[in-house]
């Protein structure tokens, strides 16, 4: 048994990139769905303890988000996640407009009976959690039902550009219940863009997906109208 436990501890190096890739994960979970908050300050010890790992790999997860643009270094070298004023929200969300619409189209032209089945899937998973809108749950299938789409309009640059926008987006997008965007909205919104990209409807499924994004962040905004720089 101490034989077998010492060769499991001296092949652990190997797994150092998996392990890397999957503090990355965890870390662009917390991110999308707004369990981290702009501002808020990200240690290497108190993230280290939460994931279970050591120092290292938690210090190159951070580097690389930060790289990004995920996340934001200050001069002392303190790792906070971006506090963005109103006209930067702006911006993100014409971004979200353009990718996200390409990608709708896209599949509304190529999607087959697989993709379908799929959609409706990952709209059902969002409706099942409507009593968990505006936490974790809810964002996440939220989320997956967009990311769903990209990844499915084989568009492999957008979906690395879309990601990116997300991660930044997903702290300022956690509601309390009952603010910004009430679920039965968003899943109204939701049905009408899974309902015009099932039919094919190029046209419709852009206008969806631009309805959607715009509708929420226009309750977003002045909510950030105060913050610096506007």
């Amino acid at each position: 048994m101490a034989d077998s436990t010492a060769a499991a501890l001296r092949l652990a190096p190997v797994g150092r990139d998996t392990l890397q890739s999957r503090i990355v994960a965890q870390l662009q979970e917390r991110l999308i769905t707004g369990k981290f908050r702009p501002g808020e300050k990200l240690t290497l010890r108190a993230l280290a303890k939460s994931l279970g790992t050591s120092l290292m790999p938690v210090r190159d997860a951070l580097q690389h988000l930060h790289s990004i643009g995920a996340l934001d270094v200050q001069p002392n070298r303190t790792v906070i996640v971006p506090i963005m004023n109103a006209g930067e929200i702006l911006e993100l969300s014409d971004i979200r407009c353009a990718l996200e619409a390409i990608a709708a189209e896209r599949l509304a032209k190529s999607i087959d009976s697989a993709g379908i089945h799929l959609l409706w899937e990952k709209y059902a998973r969002m409706e099942s959690l409507r009593e968990h809108y505006g936490q974790a749950p809810y964002l996440h299938a939220h989320w997956d039902l967009h990311m769903t789409i990209a990844r499915f309009s084989q568009a492999n640059m957008l979906i690395t550009m879309l990601k990116a926008v997300w991660l930044r987006i997903g702290p300022i997008v956690r509601p309390s219940p009952g603010q910004y965007h009430d679920v039965e909205r968003s899943l109204h919104d939701h049905h009408a863009i899974v309902e015009a990209i099932v039919s094919h409807d190029a046209e419709a499924a852009r206008r969806a997906v631009i309805s959607d994004i715009r509708e929420f962040f226009a309750a977003i905004v002045p909510l950030y109208q105060a913050n610096a720089g506007e």
